[in-house]
């Protein structure tokens, strides 16, 4: 092939031999030759003409990462959502030699999105295409659509992989999984993806477990689950955060009940913790928010419980509380409240005039 030798590299007709022979030896996978041609005639431009881009993608599925180098070097470009299809077809089609394509195609072109790469792996539960975007350099997360496509897709090793790397757990659209998203889980497969989330979330508040733990007993009344306790750096956490992180919801619901004098307020359950994250959330998350709805906890301070009712939405989770039979257990309570106990009435005898 005579390409390197013309001394016109401007010239179009000279330009359109060089691209097609570049394309021919791409198709026939002769990669040296390749390199060869690119070697010889390294002042020829390589503009996004279909040849080129066909010697593109076809050194990209074949794991030439090197004649992807050069060719960027040499002015080659696609746009950021063309790039970012290669690189979910690589990951997917060609994962093992992924990682050197993906990392060569974000060297030259960071904006080249892996989004759609890592959300199509996690939803076909592709472990070694989410290994090899994360060797890339990659952020896997997505954000949070990785794993919010693996929970959904049910792919528990994929959900575990994320969560290592960071996922957050307490998306909302994550919580929702079992409230009113819950029938956008495979049917056969929704109790798996639900008992992993849960594990998840178990192993995400060992730490709060043992702080819990080290804070003393069982908490009494409502001002002990108010104590305040330090966690790492500058977080801090009430006992009933803790307590909630911990898995220990019926300590908080003694506590509370055991209180004559004092109720819980919506805060308690609204206010982010030293972590970030609101008691509310956390108690949705495990999948035990109906609880939070108890008369018995909320007869004393109704307008709290509303403000706690009104957050249910962030979950679609409204299904959890039949509200006006909350109402109704919250009146009887009341009633049940301020009359008196029938030990207090004596009944004496009436005497015969």
């Amino acid at each position: 092939m005579d390409a390197g030798n013309d001394n016109q590299p401007q010239n179009p007709d000279a330009l359109w031999k060089y691209w097609f022979d570049l394309k021919t030896a791409a198709r026939a996978k002769q990669w040296d030759v390749l390199r060869h041609q690119l070697a010889y005639a390294p002042d020829k431009p390589l503009a996004a003409h279909p040849f080129v881009t066909e010697t593109f993608h076809a050194a990209a599925n074949a794991g030439q990462d090197d004649i992807l180098e050069t060719l960027f070097e040499r002015g080659f470009s696609l746009d950021a959502e063309t790039l970012g299809e290669t690189i979910k077809r690589v990951a997917i089609h060609y994962t093992a030699d992924a990682a050197g394509i993906v990392r060569a195609i974000r060297a030259h072109k960071p904006e080249a999105s892996v989004d759609d790469a890592v959300c199509t792996a996690a939803a076909k539960g592709r472990l070694d295409a989410l290994q090899a975007l994360d060797a890339a350099g990659a952020d896997v997360r997505a954000g949070d659509s990785g794993f919010f496509v693996a929970l959904y897709s049910a792919q528990p090793a994929v959900m575990h992989f994320l969560h290592e790397k960071g996922a957050q757990l307490y998306h909302p659209a994550m919580i929702a999984a079992q409230y009113g998203r819950r029938g956008e889980l495979p049917a056969e497969k929704s109790a798996i993806a639900i008992d992993v989330y849960h594990e998840l979330l178990a192993a995400d508040n060992e730490a709060a477990g043992v702080l819990y733990a080290a804070s003393g007993s069982a908490p009494k009344n409502v001002d002990e689950l108010r104590e305040n306790v330090a966690g790492e750096g500058a977080q801090m956490f009430t006992r009933l955060q803790l307590a909630v992180r911990a898995g220990r919801w019926d300590d908080v619901l003694r506590a509370a009940k055991a209180d004559t004098k004092q109720n819980l307020q919506a805060d308690d359950f609204l206010m982010p913790d030293g972590g970030g994250q609101r008691a509310f959330d956390v108690l949705a998350a495990q999948g035990k928010l109906s609880s939070l709805f108890d008369a018995a906890l909320w007869y004393r301070a109704p307008q709290e419980v509303e403000k706690i009712y009104a957050a249910t939405a962030d979950f679609r989770a409204a299904a959890v509380c039949d509200f006006p039979a909350l109402v109704a257990g919250m009146h009887r309570a009341q009633i049940d409240d301020l009359t008196p106990a029938a030990d207090s009435f004596r009944l004496t005898r009436r005497r015969k005039p």
